[in-house]
């Protein structure tokens, strides 16, 4: 189970409001509000669960787990997405990740390779 906070600029997603949310957020995003992810970054550490993280997955105070914070920009370097991901540490995941060199890729071949890079795999 994971626990997900995402925030994203309202002037940029006002027809998000209205969308049909039962896809992917990107898919949406990219569909309703016409926003095409350039790249993004990850930042994956290991916390103990506060009181909110602990009432929501049903697991103990201090509980391991996995913190996952995600940035993602357009192309012009506007973040366009913050969230944060709270997953218990003992179910079993996969987090997968791609490094490449911009300096070696180039501008386009990098953004093509992070565009859809985006994914984080839980099963209880």
């Amino acid at each position: 189970m994971v626990l997900v906070n995402t925030w994203l600029p309202s002037p940029l997603c006002e027809t998000l409001l209205e969308a049909d949310l039962s896809k992917s957020l990107y898919e949406t995003l990219r569909i309703s509000c016409k926003i095409e992810f350039t790249y993004g970054e990850r930042i994956i550490e290991a916390v103990a669960a506060n009181e909110k993280e602990a009432e929501y997955l049903n697991v103990e105070l201090s509980t391991p787990m996995l913190k996952v914070i995600t940035i993602s920009y357009l192309d012009d370097a506007t973040p366009i997405e913050y969230s944060v991901a709270i997953q218990r540490g003992g179910d079993r995941s996969t987090i997968e990740a791609k490094v490449v060199s911009y300096f070696t890729y180039g501008k386009t071949q990098y953004s093509a390779l992070m565009q859809f890079n985006y994914s984080m795999l839980s099963r209880d």
